[in-house]
């Protein structure tokens, strides 16, 4: 992909998905797309999000007696298998749940009311980043200067006006 979107985010997952589940728990090339040749920080927060939910699902999950919870499944399963509004559930929900901060998961009926994607809300998450963040590693003048002049002398040679 060469912008963050659909496609970035299907070629991410799968990638870290396989990853992942190969045993690989370090992921480089964060933020990067068209095989890292470009970097985005937009792509950044996306890439954030996916690992936050691997890691999650990397916690894993108890599995018991008391978290399978046969008895309730056999009670509740013919009532139309309504857990929400059991105890159990309620007990156990929150420990397993991942709580995305980019997705939405808002119903339709919410959503059409304030429709914002993941794309969306990672671009207005990398904005305030990058108006917020400290500098914590501030360029000098002259370096400042040099890649002025860099960046000159390219647009020179491809043509276009700075």
């Amino acid at each position: 992909a060469k912008t963050p979107g659909v496609q970035s985010m299907m070629e991410k997952a799968f990638g870290m998905g396989l990853s992942f589940m190969a045993g690989i728990r370090n992921f480089g090339a964060l933020g990067t797309l068209a095989f890292a040749d470009v970097g985005s920080v937009v792509q950044l927060m996306l890439d954030m999000e996916l690992i936050s939910a691997l890691k999650k699902f990397a916690e894993g999950f108890d599995v018991s007696e008391e978290t399978i919870a046969e008895e309730i499944i056999k009670e509740v399963a013919p009532k139309g298998a309504c857990f929400l509004e059991s105890e159990h559930t309620l007990k156990y929900f929150r420990q397993y749940q991942w709580f995305p901060e980019l997705m939405d998961r808002q119903v339709p009926g919410a959503w059409i009311k304030n429709p914002v994607d993941i794309l969306e809300n990672a671009k207005k998450k990398a904005l305030h980043l990058i108006k917020t963040a400290p500098n914590k590693c501030p360029l000098k003048e002259w370096q400042k200067k040099e890649l002025l002049k860099l960046l000159k002398d390219a647009d020179e040679k491809l043509g276009k006006e700075r």
